[in-house]
Order: C-alpha cells, then sequence, then structure tokens
C-alpha cells in the first residue's frame, strides 16, 4: 500500500519552494538516453535549501526498511549526495546547479518512502516549510575573507565526507556522507 502522506508532502514542498524561489524549466529534452534530469521544469532551490531538503530525507531514507528496488534508491540518493557535498556547502545562497537532478532523484525517493510506508517526519517538514520562506540573503558577489569562514567550510566539507560509524545518527550535518557511505544495515 502507498503511503499517500508522502506524496501530498513532496507536492506540499514542491508549491512552496516554487512560490518562495521560482521555477526553471527545461527549453528542450536531454539529448540521448537518461535516467535522471528527466523534469521539464523544477523548483530554484538555494543551496541551503536542499541541504535542508536533504538532511530529512536522508534521516527518512535511512530508517526505512530496505526492500525490493530499495538499493536502487539508495545509490542514486549516494550519488545527490556526493553532488551535495561537493557544491552545496559553498555560498548557502546560491542557486544550486544540480537542482534539476536533485529533484528528479528527489521525486522517485518519495515514491519509495510512501511505498515503504515510511512515516512523513511531520515535525520537521513544517520547520522545513518555514526556512524555505524566509528570504534568502543575496549571493555573496567576491570570494570569503580570511576571516577563517573558508577554513570553517573546509572543515564541514571534510567532516561530512568522513566515514560514518555504525552508531551515528542522520542529521543535517550528516547528509553528504550518505553519498560516500557504501554500507546499510540490512533488514
Amino acid at each position: 500500500m502507498m503511503n499517500q502522506a508522502w506524496e501530498d508532502a513532496f507536492q506540499e514542498l514542491w508549491d512552496h519552494t516554487a512560490h518562495h524561489r521560482g521555477v526553471r524549466e527545461a527549453l528542450a529534452d536531454p539529448v540521448g538516453p537518461t535516467l535522471s534530469d528527466t523534469l521539464h521544469q523544477w523548483p530554484r532551490t538555494r543551496c541551503a535549501d536542499v541541504v535542508g531538503i536533504g538532511a530529512i530525507i536522508d534521516a527518512v531514507l535511512r530508517s526505512a526498511p530496505l526492500v525490493s528496488g530499495g538499493h536502487g534508491v539508495e545509490r542514486r540518493w549516494r550519488r545527490c549526495a556526493g553532488q551535495l557535498a561537493d557544491v552545496a556547502l559553498g555560498d548557502p545562497t546560491l542557486e544550486y546547479r544540480h537542482n534539476r537532478a536533485f529533484w528528479s532523484a528527489l521525486a522517485s525517493i518519495v515514491a519509495y518512502l510512501a511505498s515503504v510506508d515510511a512515516p512523513v517526519p511531520e515535525s520537521m517538514w513544517g520547520a522545513l516549510l518555514t526556512e524555505l520562506a524566509q528570504p534568502m540573503p543575496a549571493p555573496r558577489r567576491s570570494p570569503p575573507e580570511a576571516s577563517g569562514s573558508s577554513v570553517a567550510g573546509s572543515a564541514v566539507r571534510a567532516s561530512w565526507r568522513a566515514p560514518r560509524s555504525a552508531s551515528s545518527t542522520a542529521s543535517t550535518a550528516t547528509i553528504a556522507r550518505s553519498g560516500h557511505n557504501s554500507h546499510r544495515r540490512s533488514r
């Protein structure tokens, strides 16, 4: 049985994000065979937005039962989270350059979560929607000053790429680890 709550949550997220960040539309279909990036339009989320969305999805996906089709979904999520680790930790106010792939992956991941009846984390989802409604400051025009912000950013990137211990839990600071973590406990 499909969990309608995930479909509703995804639609609410899409509509809310599109309202507050705008929408991009593909001018043409991708050339050649493709399994991702198949959306014709997608919300223009910023780097900070995708990290927040990804943190929630990562936590739910890690706690969801692994059933038939789950390995492919998990692999797609790891690729997506790897892009988050590589790109989204820069300037959080910039539009995320892999938005099309992110929203395409998110649609299939949400469908999987609905199929395994994973619960939607209502309080976290509500907080996410509230955060997405906040205006983002303008993107930085110049590189960060040598005041330590780039050092802190490097430390965060390194910690996100660190191997995950079996006892650790998913949080907003661990989303990118799923992009480089090739194992998961089986059920």
